[in-house]
């Protein structure tokens, strides 16, 4: 999600400063093919020194190509540049899948550790440290959830549940936090992914470049 929020604000930056005279659609693909909890994310991008997305697409919500094209026409009448996120995954009202040529925000995001928030690092050391008292106490086939219990201050609770009923599970957007015109998110989606990006842990750096743990 930080990876995406950031990514989303330096390529609105970059498209906005070139100073094209004919507008331009930018889409920008990320990844989460039937669930668009990453692609939602991009909605972290706007504030007050970004303007944000134009729109955002998830596959919670089907695609729709007429009012896409409206939509951007419109867009279009008050901009040259115009970004546009969307899900991997989002398809027709028939179920095929939309292709598009588009920036991919796919194996970068997945492998971005010098964008781990300190929510991140702080979990999962927690995670790990809970999956080792688990295997310690004999448990096997299970696997360290999350579950939220406060808001504010943002704090959840450790513990373990059979794999079996999570392996090949999706866990979808609420529809009800994505937009009736569904090309946006609600402030509900913003305040449960905002406490996830919070908080910064610099890299080691050596010889300019980050520095990874291996284990050998």
């Amino acid at each position: 999600a930080k990876y995406i929020a950031t990514s989303l604000k330096e390529v609105i930056r970059d498209v906005e400063s070139t100073g094209l005279a004919n507008p331009t659609v930018l889409l920008v693909e990320i990844m989460g093919r039937h669930a668009g909890w990453l692609t939602a994310a991009a909605a972290l991008a706007k504030g007050e020194d970004c303007t944000g997305a134009d729109a955002i697409y998830l596959p919670e919500r089907v695609f729709d190509i007429d009012t896409f094209v409206t939509h951007i026409e419109e867009v279009a009448k008050e901009k040259n540049t115009i970004v546009i996120a969307l899900s991997e995954g989002i398809k027709l009202a028939d179920g095929r899948f939309v292709c598009e040529l588009v920036i991919e925000l796919s194996t970068l995001q997945r492998a971005a550790s010098h964008m781990a928030s300190l929510t991140d690092i702080d979990e999962a050391m927690q995670a790990g440290c809970h999956g080792v008292q688990a295997a310690f106490w004999g448990q096997s086939g299970v696997m360290v959830i999350l579950k939220r219990i406060s808001e504010k201050p943002y704090f959840c609770e450790m513990s373990t549940y059979d794999i079996h009923n999570i392996a090949n599970g999706e866990k979808t957007v609420p529809k009800e936090w994505i937009t009736e015109d569904g090309r946006g998110l609600e402030q509900a989606l913003l305040d449960y992914v905002r406490p996830l990006i919070m908080g910064e842990v610099l890299p080691v750096y050596v010889d300019g470049l980050p520095a990874h743990l291996v284990r050998r």
